[in-house]
Formats: structure tokens, C-alpha cells, sequence
């Protein structure tokens, strides 16, 4: 006895002798209208197995493409300056050890001040890192920003030798800082007045944030980023002490 092949449960048409062996004999064939209904479904069927199968490739093909398309981005090097030190591997262990950077100010006198205290940078040797005519002109941001800069491309291997092979349009620098240019001050200033809820400080986060969206993106294979900021002056800590 033959055997008949059938594409879906509901599918009738492959079945040339369904009616010699089919329990139901071809009872359920006899009626025209019950075999176009049984074809209705088999058609439908197949057109939604069809429509499954295509969909199911499509999306095994975006996946590929995401995964392969996406970079991965990894952090090769590490440079601070920070009341804990300037050094990276020291400032992460003082961090998990629980080590406090605050203490009394000793840059100004602050005796009449309602705060007294800071996250200061007491010290700092810029000797190998930059020159003394910058030292001695550039603001302390700057400072910071250029010796953790050079101590992070130092970390990551980027040699002097190393940074003449690259290829410069492929390397990027994206640094934040809190105080930004008159304009953003003078915002920070006015939004304090109204309320400190509306101070943003978080310009370091989106550095580095931007940083990695520009390599998962492919327009760039190395960047330096982070942030630096100097605000420990008078008119600095009065301004902090009346936001926070």
C-alpha cells in the first residue's frame, strides 16, 4: 500500500489514494465544500510555516550582524590625580578599603568660611609629565587633566615610539569638566540660586560614555577620555557649600 506524504496536519491535496486506507474512508473528501475548506487551511498553513521559516532566517541574520558588527571596547590604561594619590592601582585599593580623600583645606585660608573642608589634591610632582612654564601658568584642571592623561597613555603601552606609528585619524580625545566654559558656569551659578537639584555634574561620565560609542561605532580605535576639575578656591567652596 502507498504511503502518502503530508506537509501539514490539515493538508489533503498529496495525498492521491488518501481514500483506500484513510480510516474515514473519503467521507470527508466527498463534500466539495469540506475539501476547499481542508485546502483553505492546508494553503494557509503552508503560508504561515513559510512566512515563520523566512521570518526565523531574517532575524538568524540580523543577529549575525549585530554581533559581528558591534566592537568590543576595552580599557588598556589607567591615570589619576586624586586626594588618594596619583597613582591608579593605590587609588582603587584606598576606594575598596574605604580611605577618605576629605580633610581640612590647607590652600587658603578658610577660618571664616561655613565650609572648611575638601577632596583636596595637597600635592603633586608634574616633574616628567609636563613643562615648568605650563606648571607654573596653566589652571590646576589642566594640570590634572594633562599628568593622568600621560600616565594612562603610559599604562596602555603608548610609548613616545609607539604614538609616531599610530594612525592619528583614528585616535581621539574627549576630556569633561564641571566648570566648562563663562557661558556654563554662569548657568551652574543660576541654576544654584533656584535650587541645587539643578546642578548637573557628571561631565567625566559622559566622556567616557561618548568615547565608547564612538569606537563601538568604528570612527575611532583609541580615545583618551575622563575628566578634571579645579575648584578648590574660595569662590569655589562657598558656591559648593551653599549647593550641597
Amino acid at each position: 500500500m502507498e504511503t502518502a506524504s503530508l506537509a501539514s496536519p490539515l493538508c489533503t491535496s498529496p495525498a492521491a489514494n488518501y481514500g483506500n486506507y484513510h480510516p474515514l474512508k473519503s467521507s470527508m473528501l466527498k463534500s466539495p465544500k469540506r475539501h476547499k475548506k481542508l485546502t483553505s487551511r492546508c494553503n494557509i498553513g503552508r503560508k504561515t510555516m513559510a512566512v515563520s521559516a523566512a521570518q526565523s532566517e531574517k532575524e538568524l541574520v540580523i543577529t549575525k550582524k549585530k554581533e559581528t558588527g558591534e566592537r568590543r571596547i576595552v580599557v588598556t590604561g589607567l591615570g589619576v590625580v586624586t586626594p588618594l594619590g596619583d597613582d591608579a592601582h593605590l587609588f582603587h585599593t584606598s576606594l575598596l578599603e574605604g580611605v577618605t580623600g576629605i580633610s581640612d583645606i590647607h590652600g587658603f585660608d578658610c577660618s571664616e568660611f561655613p565650609t572648611r573642608i575638601a577632596a583636596e589634591i595637597k600635592s603633586l610632582s608634574t616633574d616628567g609629565w609636563i613643562s615648568p612654564k605650563i606648571a607654573n601658568k596653566a589652571d590646576k584642571y589642566l594640570i590634572y587633566a594633562l599628568v593622568a592623561g600621560k600616565k594612562a597613555l603610559v599604562d596602555a603601552g603608548i610609548t613616545e615610539q609607539v604614538s609616531r606609528e599610530l594612525d592619528k585619524s583614528r585616535c581621539g580625545v574627549i576630556i569633561g569638566s564641571a566648570m566648562g566654559g563663562l557661558r556654563v558656569l554662569n548657568d551652574g551659578f543660576e541654576a544654584i540660586k533656584v535650587s541645587y537639584k539643578k546642578m548637573t555634574c557628571a561631565s567625566s561620565n559622559y566622556s567616557i560614555l561618548n568615547a565608547a560609542s564612538h569606537m563601538i561605532k568604528g570612527d575611532t580605535d583609541i580615545m583618551l577620555c575622563g575628566g578634571s576639575d579645579g575648584m578648590i578656591i574660595p569662590s569655589g567652596t562657598i558656591n559648593k557649600a551653599v549647593a550641597f
